[in-house]
């Protein structure tokens, strides 16, 4: 059954993100505390920090050996996940944000990055130059934002009942699609044909294609506040507003798992190297990674 192996109590606020390095190996956090830590998933061991900045960090993104952060400064900052290595800073004074940044997204080679903000613009940057090649006007504040894993097209939301899918080279919008509840969350499946949103207690699935939703997926009892698929594209994990856990089986079996966290409020989900370690952060400051064992 399932087991919460390790609680990791480093950070002194509420866990705004959590991203796993495509190895497996070590995963990433980052909490309105100000801090970026980057961690060691089997033995829930701390290796570093990062960032330690005075302003909360609200999104991270990882892809290939890059890891983004970015919040109320204004700025992205991109690390090397291997190394802990700061890369490079985007934005900043010149050219960037006017606005807390709520939202990063990076391509599968990480060589574009797509960012959001309460200034109300999607901003496409391209990694080599650090330059923003196009800045896009919204209707309100960018909440979320996930990039194809085939690294054609990019999903966002201004936390309403849509969804806008846009050309990552240049920002077209390619269709608006309309969800039932407000979206709290994107995420793109690994194979690239499917998303997944978190609207209100359901998790909606479109085909990114046709831009049909196909299913939906309901239990949650409470507003669904992250969500994410395992690496092999087998599972979803969603968590919700009462520390609520869901794990959805997406092969042939199906089936859902619940499991009860007590981290006050998800805030954050992600998974280890397979869909039988995922873990949590919460608004009790708190990060659990949980482990099935046969």
């Amino acid at each position: 059954g399932w087991h919460c192996q390790h609680v990791l109590r480093s950070h002194a606020d509420i866990i705004s993100a959590l991203v796993t390095a495509p190895n497996g190996r070590v995963f990433a956090s980052s909490s309105h505390d100000g801090t970026v830590r980057l961690w060691r998933l089997g033995k829930g061991r701390e290796i570093c920090i990062l960032d330690d900045g005075n302003t909360p960090v609200r999104c991270l993104a990882a892809s290939g050996k890059f890891l983004a952060s970015a919040g109320d400064d204004k700025s992205i900052k991109l690390w090397n996940l291997e190394t802990g290595e700061h890369v490079r800073t985007l934005g900043g004074w010149f050219g960037g944000h006017s606005d807390s940044i709520l939202a990063v997204a990076l391509s599968p080679k990480g060589k574009r990055l797509a960012s959001g903000s309460a200034d109300r613009t999607l901003k496409l940057w391209h990694i080599p130059t650090g330059k923003a090649a196009h800045s896009l006007i919204s209707g309100a504040a960018v909440r979320a934002i996930a990039i194809n894993p085939k690294g054609k097209v990019l999903v966002s939301t201004s936390g309403d009942r849509a969804l806008k899918v846009q050309r990552l080279s240049n920002g077209q919008l390619l269709r608006a699609l309309e969800t039932e509840g407000k979206v709290a969350a994107i995420a793109i499946h690994p194979e690239g044909e499917w998303l997944a949103c978190a609207a209100g207690d359901r998790v909606e699935c479109w085909h990114l294609g046709t831009g049909e939703r196909f299913a939906t997926l309901a239990g949650h009892r409470a507003e669904i506040a992250a969500i994410a698929f395992s690496p092999q594209g087998d599972a979803l994990v969603s968590g919700d507003r009462d520390g609520s856990l869901r794990i959805w089986d997406l092969t042939s079996e199906g089936g859902c798992q619940v499991l009860e966290t007590h981290v006050g409020s998800i805030t954050a989900v992600s998974f280890g190297a397979d869909r039988h370690t995922p873990i949590v952060g919460g608004s009790d400051n708190t990060i659990q990674i949980w482990q099935w064992f046969a």
